[in-house]
Parts: structure tokens; sequence; C-alpha cells
């Protein structure tokens, strides 16, 4: 990847993989701006592979809020795909939750500059459907919060109610909504967001995952059927009124979740 893209940025440093792509932190040359790149992690991409990966940076071109995360260029080469972001100096969610146990007033600056964000992308009619602690970037100096990873996002020609069921489960398996299973006769659309956002401040709030398990049939099932155990009940310190808002978030039936950003 460094000889990829060596001719523009340079001093890259890995900070994340996974078994599809890998996100570095870099320096253009340009002008000396640290920037964050997400290059393809696949020995043989196919064409849609590459066009899922562009679809990411497409998206988050058009959606072009000072608010929302910012990209500067796409690369494309032979079986190569990469993307320059900005860089706001923060680390993923996951990452921070691994490392400590966030105070309540950190986490309801997290939930306000979240929803901001999804206000912004879903104002412009997009949803994410990947809504995780991964994809959720965090400066706890500066409070600047950006979401990142568009690939699954989708536009929409409709506010409200504007996807069929899905052929396929899109999305991080532990955070799907019920109606992402393709299991329900329930649209796919921003209140599926809403809910990965619940299990997100659930993972953040007790430092576990709603439902477990290493069968994924079994996960699917548990989204569709299985109610959470109440995050207060699992930590005593969490105001039972940020636990209702969590599992109002994760209601299985869209209707029941919250409607709205405020």
């Amino acid at each position: 990847m460094e000889k990829f893209l060596s001719d523009q940025y340079m001093n890259f440093n890995l900070i994340y993989e996974n078994h599809k792509s890998r996100i570095y932190r870099a320096v253009c040359k340009k002008n000396m701006q640290s920037v964050i790149i997400k290059s393809l992690n696949l020995k043989h991409p196919s064409e849609e592979d590459i066009n899922y990966f562009s679809n990411g940076y497409e998206i988050i071109k058009k959606l072009n809020h000072p608010d929302l995360i910012q990209v500067y260029d796409l690369k494309l080469g032979y079986k190569q795909a990469a993307y320059v972001m900005e860089d706001i100096g923060g680390i993923s969610l996951d990452i921070i939750c691994g490392r400590q146990t966030l105070s309540l007033d950190k986490i309801f600056d997290i939930i306000i500059c979240t929803l901001d964000n999804l206000t912004h992308i879903h104002d412009a009619s997009i949803v994410h459907l990947d809504i995780n602690p991964s994809n959720i970037i965090w400066n706890s100096e500066t409070r600047q919060l950006k979401i990142i990873d568009f690939e699954t996002a989708i536009y929409s020609l409709l506010r409200l109610n504007f996807f069929n069921k899905p052929k396929k489960i899109i999305g991080s398996l532990p955070y799907i909504s019920p109606e992402q299973t393709g299991r329900l006769n329930y649209p796919v659309d921003y209140r599926s967001d809403f809910y990965s956002l619940g299990v997100t401040l659930y993972e953040l709030l007790t430092h576990s995952k709603p439902f477990h398990s290493n069968d994924y049939q079994e996960i699917i099932y548990s989204h569709i059927a299985k109610n959470p155990q109440s995050p207060s009940e699992i930590n005593p310190d969490i105001p039972e009124i940020l636990s209702e808002i969590v599992l109002k978030l994760m209601a299985k039936v869209p209707e029941e979740r919250y409607q709205s950003h405020t």
C-alpha cells in the first residue's frame, strides 16, 4: 500500500486491520497534513469489491457536511483501492471501550455527537446500516466525533419507509437491527441505525454486547426475539433513565423506537 500511494503520502502507520480493509495514519507530502487512509485488504478483489469500497467514498463525498467526516481523494489501481480522509486525532469507540470505563458525562457527549452525525446523514436521505463502536471515531480532548465506513450505506428516495426486506444481511452481525436480518416484514430505514446505536451504547455502558453466541443463527434469533438485560441491572451505577433510552433504541419493532433524532 505504501508503494501504491507513496508519490503523495509518507510516514504510513497501520492503526487497524481486518479481513477486508486496512487503515493507516499518514502524512500528505503536499501540505504535511495528517490524514487517514483506508485501503482494501483483499489479494484478489473483484469488480464488485471495488465498487462496494468506492461506494463508501462517494457517499461521504456527496454528504459534504462540515460536521461529518471529510474525504479528500479516491485512489484506484490494479487490484488496489484506497481513499483518504481527514484525521481528527481520535480513536474508535471499540478501542476506547477496551481501555477504560467512560464517565457518564463522556457517554452523554458521545450520544449527543453521534445523534448529531446521524441527523445530518439521515437528513440527506442516507441510512448508514453499520453503526457500531469500530465505526465511530472520537477525540475526547476536542470532543469531536465522526462516523466512518459508509460502504454499506444506501441512498433513499423516501424518508421513512423506503426499503423492502433485504436479500442478505447488511452490517455487522452483533449490531444489526431485527429488520436487517431479512427475517421480518419490516422496512429497513433510519430507525435501523437507531437500533445499532442502542447496541453500541449498551456495550459502552456495560462492556459487553447484549447477545452472546458463537452461532450466528442464535445471534440473529436474539436480535429478533430476545430482550436484553437492562444495563442498569448489570451495572447499578447506570441511571435507570439511560437504560430506558438504550432499550427503547433497541426495541424489536421500528415503530416502538424513537421516531426522530430529538
